[in-house]
């Protein structure tokens, strides 16, 4: 699954999706936004 190449379309364009194993989110808002 990690080694495999994705992607998702997006209003009929295709985009390169990232697969991880982590939430991509921060619950917590621990990070610091700017």
């Amino acid at each position: 699954m990690l080694g495999s190449k994705y992607e998702i379309e997006i209003a009929g364009t295709r985009v390169p999706a990232t697969v991880s194993l982590q939430p991509m989110y921060d619950p917590k808002s621990e990070r610091v936004r700017a």
